[in-house]
């Protein structure tokens, strides 16, 4: 994930925070993977949903192009 400067064009904004929330998915689900091997429910609940807003918010910037 890249900070952007402020000063790219909305199009170039908006396609930098679909990718970085792709980024994010990625790491999340490593994280979910690590947490069904550790039998661990509580986290697995915690980070599906979290992967669920991720992916909704990814998908809403993927229209929006």
């Amino acid at each position: 994930i890249v900070e952007g400067t402020g000063e790219e064009p909305a199009p170039v904004m908006v396609a930098a925070m679909e990718a970085d929330h792709g980024t994010v998915l990625k790491s999340l689900k490593g994280a979910l993977a690590a947490a069904q091997t550790a039998e661990d429910e509580g986290t697995v609940a915690l980070v599906s949903e979290r992967i669920g807003a991720e992916e909704k918010a990814q998908w809403m910037l993927l229209v929006s192009k």
